[in-house]
Parts: structure tokens; sequence; C-alpha cells
């Protein structure tokens, strides 16, 4: 998976982040740039105390889970973009630079997109692998999520080009 967040509204900060996942046992390998722990606590201490009840599985799948609520974020933060630009647009105060910047938050949603299209193939892949498991809700909780932020994603597309 992808930790994506900005560093600044025109650069994407893009870590890779692993999780592997046996009986009994979760690793993860990213940088330490990523925090991954305070989701983790959240999750144990506010979220849902029924995980630490359950199997490894329940944890692993809540992650990723936690991973697709960090995207929608970042998108808010492309909203916010797109939702200026046309203001300015009402105003007639469009400047190349606004243009610019337009077309730049158009990129960034062809990267993420591609990401998130990727992803909801992998969580799909561990749907059908772990359809028997007694915590695939968790899993399908996240397949739902990414669903949503590429709906999301298609709803700037048509804004920007409306725009």
């Amino acid at each position: 998976m992808l930790d994506i967040k900005y560093k600044t509204l025109e650069n994407l900060i893009i870590k890779g982040l692993y999780l592997y996942c046996g009986k009994g046992w979760i690793i993860s390998v990213h940088s330490s740039e990523v925090d991954l722990l305070t989701p983790i606590r959240i999750l144990f201490n506010q979220k849902n105390k029924t995980i630490t009840a359950s199997n490894i599985d329940a944890l692993y799948y809540s992650v990723i889970t936690e991973i697709i609520h960090k995207h929608e974020l970042l998108l808010t933060s492309i909203e916010l973009t797109i939702t200026d630009f046309e203001q300015e647009l009402i105003y007639a105060k469009s400047s190349k630079k606004k243009l610019n910047s337009l077309d730049l938050a158009t990129r960034q949603l062809i990267i993420i997109r591609g990401y998130l299209w990727y992803t909801r193939d992998e969580v799909n892949f561990l749907l059908h692998m772990e359809k028997d498991s007694e915590d695939i809700k968790y899993l399908q909780i996240a397949y739902d999520d990414i669903n949503q932020l590429i709906e999301l994603i298609e709803s700037y597309r048509d804004t920007i080009n409306s725009a």
C-alpha cells in the first residue's frame, strides 16, 4: 500500500507501506515518516475494542481500512483546490497560476486514481481468498471505502472538465 499526503499543495509525498500477515502475527515495513502506530492505537482504544478479542486478520483488515481512510483527507485537499478555482471562475479572477494549479490537481488525481484502482483490486483479491474468514467484514469496509474514494475522484474529474 501507499501512504500519500501533501508536503505542499503542489507536492505529493508518497511512501511505500508493506504489510505481512501470518498466523498470529502482523509485520509492517515502512518509513519512519509514516505514522501507523497512532491509527492502530486509536483502533484499540476508541474505535473497535472487539479487535483485541478477534484474530490477527481483523487487525490486518482494520489497518488496511485506516490507511484508506487517510486518503479521504488527501481528496478533501484536492476538492478544496477545485472549489477555489470554480469560485474564481465565477468572479472572473482566473489566472495562469490558477490554471496551472488546476492542471496539477488533475495530474495528482490521475496518480491517486491509478493507485486506488490497484488497491481496490488487491482488496478484492483478499475478499475472494479470505471469504471463509469470520473477520471478512473489516475487509468489506475497506473495499466499500475504496469504491467511494474512486467515485469521488470521478466526480472531481467531471467538475474539473466542466470548469
